[in-house]
C-alpha cells in the first residue's frame, strides 16, 4: 500500500477550499469514508477516491441547474424572436467575456445571463407599452 503524496494532499485541500467545506464537514467526510482524522493518514488509493468524491461534489455545486438552463432558454426565446441561438451566444460572450455553450455555464454565470435576459425583457415590455401609449 503506497502512502498519500504531497500533490494529493495539496489537491484535497484546494478542492476542500473551493467547496468551502468547514473543518468539521471535512473531518466528517474523512471519518465516514476511511475512518481517519487526517488526509495524511490516507493511502494513495484512498486519497485518489477522496479526490474523486470532492471533485464530484464540486462539479455538482458549481454546474448550472436544469432549472437555470430551462429559464435561460425560455427567456432567450421571449427576448430574441429570430436567430435565438446566435443572439444568445452573443449575449453570453458579451456578459461572461468568452464564448461558451449554454449548458457549460457555471451557476454564477447562468445567474448573470438570467438577470441580463430578464432586464432586456423588462426593457422590451416597457418600450412596447410606451409605443402603444404614443399611438393612441
Amino acid at each position: 500500500m503506497y502512502p498519500i503524496t504531497e500533490g494529493q494532499i495539496k489537491k484535497i485541500h484546494v478542492v476542500k477550499a473551493e467547496l468551502r467545506l468547514s473543518e468539521d464537514e471535512y473531518r466528517a467526510i474523512l471519518k465516514g469514508m476511511f475512518n481517519v482524522g487526517s488526509s495524511k493518514q490516507l493511502s494513495f488509493q484512498q486519497a485518489k477516491k477522496l479526490i474523486e468524491k470532492l471533485v464530484q461534489l464540486y462539479k455538482k455545486e458549481t454546474t448550472l441547474t436544469p432549472a437555470q438552463l430551462s429559464r435561460i432558454n425560455y427567456l432567450a426565446s421571449e427576448v430574441y424572436k429570430t436567430n435565438t441561438y446566435e443572439k444568445l451566444k452573443e449575449c453570453i460572450e458579451r456578459n461572461i467575456g468568452y464564448s461558451v455553450p449554454v449548458a457549460s455555464l457555471s451557476k454564477k454565470e447562468a445567474t448573470k445571463i438570467i438577470n441580463t435576459l430578464e432586464g432586456i425583457k423588462k426593457w422590451l415590455l416597457k418600450k412596447r407599452s410606451i409605443s402603444k401609449g404614443i399611438g393612441n
